[in-house]
């Protein structure tokens, strides 16, 4: 896989990888060590009818898009209220001379859990084709994947769940320094993906000044991505923790994603400072 390649993938499922649990050190306690009972957690980032665009471009190209919506109203999934969440990379028309992409992210999360049940996949890159269907049975710690049924640690997300999950916890009060990790299925296998708090920093955007988390993303174990890839991702410092601009280098120019538009947030953003 070529560096610009590899990149274009990153920063496409990088948005969904926005995922913080308890700090290194503190392990995920297994299945088996956790209550029958479903956890409760406090959302006040996200709610249904969110929608979320990022641009994708390298160099003076725009590369494609990646969305993320959340339906309107809430749904039932085997007796549980639940987010039905959509997530779409797509290259641009322009772009496809050079490389072709289309992938679609589907998943059913617990309105009260903030965990997945039901996730499926449509991966078009090129000539490359792949469908998935996931089940996540969260209470036996187990994931019923395209290749078979695999262990897994409670409260495992999938690539979209992560990205809203990330949205309810206390990232705002980390300090810099601090590492965040949390167990993501993606392939058939459980990865320990995290981050590192890097600071703050009000950042210029098509909106104006914005007021942002500075975060790195890491593989914890098992790398996914390399150490030298040395993509940084900033995140609105405000109470919708959205990721506002990422960007990652290649072996000549940069592959940046920027926030194109947003809708339907719970919160009246703080960290956009001045709007244009």
């Amino acid at each position: 896989m070529s560096s610009l390649h590899k990149s274009i993938l990153i920063l496409m499922f990088v948005l969904p990888l926005v995922a913080f649990s308890p700090p290194v050190g503190q392990s995920v306690p297994a299945a088996s060590e956790m209550p029958s009972n479903w956890r409760k957690l406090d959302n006040d980032a996200f709610k249904t009818g969110e929608k979320l665009v990022y641009e994708v471009s390298y160099g003076f190209f725009t590369a494609g898009t990646a969305t993320f919506e959340s339906e309107n109203s809430f749904v039932n999934y085997k007796d549980r209220s639940c987010y039905r969440l959509h997530g779409i990379v797509k290259s641009a028309t322009s772009f496809e001379w050079f490389y072709k992409l289309h992938n679609e992210f589907h998943t059913y999360v617990d309105r009260e859990a903030v965990v997945p049940h039901h996730y499926t996949r449509s991966a078009r890159e090129g000539d490359y084709k792949y469908d998935d269907s996931v089940v996540f049975d969260q209470q036996e710690g187990e994931v019923k994947g395209k290749k078979g049924t695999f262990e897994m640690p409670k409260y495992t997300q999938d690539m979209v769940s992560a990205f809203y999950y990330a949205r309810t916890l206390p990232l705002r009060t980390a300090k810099t320094g601090s590492v965040f990790r949390i167990p993501v299925f993606i392939d058939d296998n459980v990865y320990d993906l995290g981050l590192t708090i890097l600071g703050r920093e009000t950042i210029n955007t098509r909106f104006g000044k914005v007021k942002t988390i500075k975060i790195s993303p890491i593989i914890v174990a098992d790398r996914v991505f390399h150490d030298d890839d040395q993509m940084v991702l900033w995140v609105s410092d405000d109470e919708n923790m959205i990721p506002v601009y990422c960007e990652s280098p290649v072996t000549v120019g940069n592959i940046k994603a920027e926030l194109k538009s947003y809708s339907g947030l719970m919160n009246k953003s703080t960290a956009f400072l001045k709007q244009k």
